[in-house]
């Protein structure tokens, strides 16, 4: 095979994405992650957490497997690593609980296992908060290096910044809000999943969930994409994928084409 073989042009150049959605405990975040294009058919949710009940009812296509030990979820990593086209998106519900839920359950249990004596299951010994930032990193690298389509779910929290000022971010332990703000750059979109207040056509205001990516003060959000200087409205994960999927290059080229042979 020659250098040149495999060399395209920029408009037909497609590209995998990876995607942080974080938002407050109740807000609708399983909901969104279950919501995807065609009843969800192509669409795989990593589940860590409870809470799926939300997305139980009859048509739903989504897919579910059930994430319950850090050996599982190497074996996802490798899955997808290997099939990344099996899924239209694969969901990680989510990145907060597997902190608390699989790394440190792993690392505390191999220490238990190394030392009898230490019986306090809440005990962690100060290199292993190392070890566990390198386990979150390596295995969320993987998930984002493949080419699958990745969504990551997380927790919100507020806080103060050097002037003070509140801010919301993804609640992500470590290096004193580090690892979350390493997460937020390795991502294309990172959106801020909560209520909102909108006035209907007489006026009338009511409370609606909204998702929003455009970049602004008091938030640790972003649009790589310059998709969405608005939010969605009672997001969904079908209304995210149109979005993104009207300005694919491959779809403007067929456009373009159509348009020509009218």
């Amino acid at each position: 095979m020659s250098f040149l073989d495999d060399i395209a042009t920029a408009e037909v150049v497609e590209e995998k994405i990876n995607i942080l959605v974080f938002g407050q405990s109740g807000v609708g975040k399983t909901t969104f992650a279950g919501s995807g294009p065609d009843n969800g058919e192509k669409v795989l949710i990593l589940s860590i957490e409870d809470g799926l009940r939300s997305i139980a009812k009859e048509g739903n296509k989504t897919q579910i497997k059930r994430i319950n030990t850090w050996g599982e979820m190497l074996e996802a990593a490798d899955y997808i690593e290997q099939h990344p086209h099996q899924w239209d998106w694969v969901v990680i519900d989510s990145v907060s609980h597997m902190q608390e839920k699989l790394i440190w359950s792993d690392i505390v249990e191999r220490g238990i296992a190394r030392n009898p004596e230490r019986k306090e299951y809440s005990t962690r010994q100060l290199q292993e908060y190392n070890e566990a930032k390198n386990m979150f990193m390596n295995i969320l690298e993987r998930f984002m290096s493949s080419d699958a389509n990745i969504i990551m779910i997380a927790l919100s929290e507020v806080s103060e910044d050097q002037e003070g000022d509140s801010y919301v971010h993804p609640n992500i332990a470590g290096q004193k809000g580090g690892l979350a703000q390493w997460l937020v750059s390795r991502c294309n979109l990172v959106g801020l999943l909560r209520f909102g207040k909108v006035a209907d056509k007489q006026g009338k205001t009511r409370l609606v969930r909204q998702l929003e990516f455009k970049s602004r003060p008091g938030a640790s959000i972003k649009d790589q994409t310059s998709l969405f200087a608005k939010p969605i409205t009672q997001p969904t994960l079908a209304k995210l994928a149109t979005k993104l999927a009207e300005t694919n290059p491959q779809n403007i080229k067929e456009d373009v084409e159509n348009k020509k042979e009218a």
